[in-house]
């Protein structure tokens, strides 16, 4: 029994077509469960600092009332001639914050430009800044809509490349040679998809 040259060549050719997709299969497969986890990580560490800017917000919110309420309290004992409580409510309970706020809102009104309170235009007064955890909740949660995108050029390699997989597999089993030629067209076309989606996803 004589074998055909041509069959054995194609068999060949065939093997190593499948074998080239399944390696590059393989590696978007896996590039694609690592960026997802990249993914999952901006999106959590972008929802965490949004979370902590606002609970920073909240307190902020929560101690400018109460340094608000502490104030009135010690300009009313001020202006009532209540020294004692008011130098109580001064060295006991006000912060430095406050305290610096105090004494620029006297420095106004002796100097002939009185505000009505310390927290004025103008006043050192200031509470914590959430600007930080804004800008790294911004930047995470942008790193992972880029990591996101690249995760689904890997997806979309991969079932490209089904394709060449499928081909592949069709073509070994026709005899026709048109039928094969178009086969293996196919085939050839889906593994250059993948591999350059593959390449797209790496580079971002």
């Amino acid at each position: 029994m004589t074998t055909d040259p041509d069959s054995h060549r194609f068999e060949f050719f065939a093997a190593v077509l499948l074998g080239l997709t399944a390696i590059l299969t393989g590696y978007a497969t896996m590039r694609s469960a690592i960026v997802g986890d990249e993914v999952l990580e901006g999106f959590t560490l972008s929802s965490q600092s949004y979370n902590d800017a606002n609970s920073l917000d909240d307190a902020n919110t929560q101690t400018f009332v109460a340094d608000q309420a502490l104030f009135l309290r010690f300009a009313e004992a001020s202006f009532a001639g209540e020294d004692e409580l008011a130098d109580y409510l001064r060295t006991s309970l006000f912060d430095d914050r406050l305290e610096a706020a105090v004494v620029w809102w006297e420095g106004q009104q002796s100097a002939g430009t009185p505000q009505d309170s310390p927290f004025e235009a103008g006043s050192p007064y200031r509470l914590e800044d959430t600007t930080a955890l804004e800008q790294m909740g911004d930047a995470a949660f942008d790193a992972a809509k880029k990591a996101d995108a690249r995760n689904d050029r890997f997806d979309q390699a991969v079932a490209v490349l089904s394709i060449t997989l499928f081909a592949v597999g069709l073509a070994v089993l026709v005899k026709a040679r048109r039928a094969r030629a178009l086969m293996i067209a196919l085939a050839l076309a889906g593994l250059s998809g993948g591999a350059l989606l593959t390449v797209i996803g790496e580079l971002g």
